[in-house]
C-alpha cells in the first residue's frame, strides 16, 4: 500500500547518495545544472523507480502510479521550499514516523493475537497518524512562511514558478 511518508524517506536517503553524483558524466552533470526541466524530469523519473522499488508487488494500475510519483514529487518540492527550522523537524518527523512504522511491521510480523500487542500496535498507527497532521502543518506553514519571505524580499520579481521549481540559492553571510 503506497504511503507518501515512505516515499519522502526514501527520497531523503536518495539526497544523501546524490553526493555520488560526480559518479555520472561531466556531461550529463552540466545539463542536470543547465536545464531545470530536465533536472525535475530526473527527479520525476526517479520517484518514479523509488515508488515500483518500494512497492514492487502493487496491483494499482500505471495511471494512479504516475499520479502518486507527481503528487509525491510535488509535496517534496513544497516541502523543500522552507527555512531550516521548518525542514529539519520535517525531516526528524519523517525518520520518527519510519520508526514507528518498522516497530509496526515487526510485531505484526510475529503475529502474537494477544490483546497488549493489539492495543501497542494500535497505539502505534494513531501515533503515526497524529505525526502525519503534525507534518502536514509543518510543511504547509513552512512552505507558506518561506513564500511570504520571497514575495517581500523580490517583490515586482517574484514568480511561484520559479519559487517552486527553481534550484537557485542566494547565500549571504547572514542566513534570514
Amino acid at each position: 500500500m503506497f504511503d507518501y511518508r515512505d516515499a519522502i524517506a526514501g527520497f531523503l536517503l536518495w539526497l544523501l547518495f546524490g553526493f555520488l553524483s560526480s559518479m555520472v558524466s561531466c556531461d550529463l552533470q552540466r545539463f542536470m545544472q543547465s536545464h531545470l526541466l530536465f533536472r525535475h524530469f530526473v527527479g520525476l523519473v526517479s520517484f518514479f523507480f523509488l515508488f515500483t522499488v518500494i512497492d514492487a508487488n502493487s496491483t494499482e494500475d500505471i495511471v494512479d502510479i504516475w499520479v502518486k510519483t507527481f503528487s509525491t514529487y510535488f509535496i517534496v518540492l513544497v516541502m523543500m521550499k522552507a527555512k531550516w527550522y521548518f525542514t529539519i523537524p520535517l525531516i526528524v518527523l519523517i525518520v520518527f514516523d519510519q520508526s514507528i512504522k518498522f516497530h509496526i511491521n515487526k510485531l505484526t510480523l510475529f503475529n502474537l493475537e494477544t490483546d497488549q500487542i493489539n492495543v501497542n500496535i494500535n497505539s502505534y498507527i494513531y501515533t503515526r497518524k497524529i505525526n502525519e497532521i503534525a507534518l502536514f502543518v509543518i510543511t504547509l506553514i513552512g512552505f507558506i512562511h518561506y513564500m511570504v519571505r520571497q514575495y517581500y524580499q523580490y517583490s515586482s520579481d517574484f514568480s511561484f514558478i520559479k519559487l517552486l521549481f527553481s534550484h537557485d540559492c542566494i547565500l549571504s553571510e547572514y542566513a534570514h
